[in-house]
């Protein structure tokens, strides 16, 4: 978890220039950055098992299966009732 705050940190810090933010929702895409590249890694983890297993391409269904969770986890984890402030503080 700590990992991912600090990754969350510097992107979103990587927009304050100056006293000013250059982005006007730089929570908004540093989530889009990080949530999106991890739950891409982990689907692409649960599909190369996927494939060693049984040897066959993973189904739609099966790679939103995993990205939609994930997704809705780091939205909990770092949007969720302002959490972005408390990454931020914290560092």
């Amino acid at each position: 978890m700590t990992f991912l705050r600090v990754v969350f940190y510097h992107i979103y810090n990587s927009y304050y220039k100056d006293g000013y933010f250059t982005n006007d929702i730089p929570h908004l895409t540093a989530y889009g950055i990080t949530a999106l590249s991890l739950s891409c890694f982990i689907t692409t983890v649960a599909a190369t098992c996927n494939y060693v297993f049984t040897v066959s391409r993973p189904s739609v269904a099966l790679c939103l299966s995993f990205i939609l969770p994930s997704l809705f986890l780091f939205f909990i984890l770092f949007l969720y009732k302002r959490r972005y402030e408390e990454v931020y503080i914290i560092r």
